[in-house]
């Protein structure tokens, strides 16, 4: 598999600025120290000391190496924010290279790789996993998790209700994270179908948006909407071998039973090969909801379930599942794993030249441009278009 680079897997007008435009940079290597200033040749050591002094428009670099996550004693937490015009990127140098490993907390069982309770933050490239709960909980507003793989988190034994994802919106009246371009996988240690609480990407608040990743392998949803959410975008996403690709829905809290999961937007995914369920929209969802240009294929119980009584007003389902394919993607080499993969699509794929502009972004996980005269793909990846490249 060839990685791209970071700036080519976002979309564009999710992409942070040219490096160029940092007002200062700084700089994390497991070989510095806290009591450096934090250049790139006298880097700290720690997230807890770049957090200190980061401002708005600021970029952090991390350097190679392993960093220990959340846990009672040690803590990585993006706490700082950036604001509108000026956000706070947390980059890692080389994609994946940056590689951060939360640890349990034996007073509670719990455990997170990193959190970030600051707004207008990006979190771009890192290699993120735990022995616990959780990968990258997202308490702040406005925040882009960007390009990074997120991986083998179990979740807590016994399939407990805390749950455990990959990528997590953790405050239910903030929102508007955006999960753009990430690889998030085998979260929960039992394996598709083992816990229906522990999933690959959760959004849970108001403007969450899930576009171009790829999820699998995790024991519950690939990607799911609950407890607050509403005005989700779920774009272009491949989601395989989870339990099931994507569920809508919402309850719990902070709402119980007056949350609705309204204005929702489904477009352009490829939902391969799950355990029991493609696309299932569950209980209370809205009348207002869009599933269109959708694949689903070879998901072994159903490839589409429409549940719900859209705000218990209604009989049936006010929903439908427009325009969708249901046909093998044709895959160039779906193995199971990204890693050993290709999830590109072949030449003569249905899922070519099949989607809407309905939610798609502007690029794909590669950074090609999708198609803006013609119908973009399904799925991750767009064919036959350039990259497109940041200029410095």
């Amino acid at each position: 598999m060839i990685f791209p680079s970071i700036s080519g897997a976002v979309a564009l007008e999710y992409r942070p600025g040219p490096i160029r435009n940092s007002i200062h940079e700084f700089y994390i290597s497991p070989d510095g120290s806290d009591r450096n200033p934090g250049t790139r040749k006298a880097p700290f050591v720690s997230f807890k000391k770049a957090d200190s002094v980061v401002r708005p428009g600021d970029t952090v670099y991390v350097l190679p190496g392993s960093y220990n996550g959340y846990t009672a004693e040690n803590t990585i937490i993006i706490a700082t924010s950036g604001d509108g015009s000026a956000r706070i990127r947390w980059v890692s140098q080389t994609k994946w290279a940056a590689r951060i490993s939360g640890h349990v907390n034996p007073a509670n069982g719990l455990g997170w790789g990193i959190v970030v309770s600051g707004n207008y933050v990006d979190l771009v490239g890192f290699d993120v996993t735990s022995n616990a709960n959780m990968g990258v909980w997202v308490l702040g507003t406005h925040v882009r998790v960007i390009g990074n793989h997120v991986h083998n988190i179990p979740g807590q034994a016994g399939c407990t209700s805390y749950g455990a994802s990959g990528v997590e919106q953790g405050n239910y009246s903030g929102g508007y994270m955006e999960v753009i371009a990430n690889v998030v996988h085998n979260i929960g240690a039992g394996g598709p179908g083992s816990c229906n609480k522990y999933h690959g990407i959760y959004l849970a608040a108001p403007f969450d948006t899930a576009v171009n990743n790829i999820s699998y392998l995790n024991a519950s949803k690939g990607i799911a909407t609950w407890h607050a959410a509403s005005y989700n975008t779920i774009s272009n996403n491949t989601v395989f071998d989870n339990d099931v690709g994507i569920l809508v829905g919402a309850g719990d809290s902070p709402c119980y039973q007056t949350c609705v999961a309204d204005h929702i937007t489904v477009s352009n995914n490829v939902m391969y090969h799950n355990k029991t369920i493609g696309f299932w929209q569950y209980s209370k969802a809205g009348r207002h909801n869009v599933y269109t240009n959708n694949l689903v294929f070879g998901n072994s119980v159903r490839d589409v379930l429409l549940e719900g009584h859209c705000g218990n007003s209604a009989t049936g389902t006010c929903n439908s599942f427009d325009r969708a394919i249901y046909a093998d993607p044709q895959f160039v080499n779906p193995t199971g794993t990204f890693f050993t993969g290709d999830y590109h699509l072949k030449g003569s794929s249905p899922a070519r030249r099949a989607g809407t502009v309905i939610g798609a972004p502007p690029t794909d996980f590669d950074g090609m441009l999708r198609l803006s005269n013609t119908a973009p793909d399904l799925g991750v990846y767009e064919s036959g278009q350039r990259v497109v490249k940041e200029t410095n």
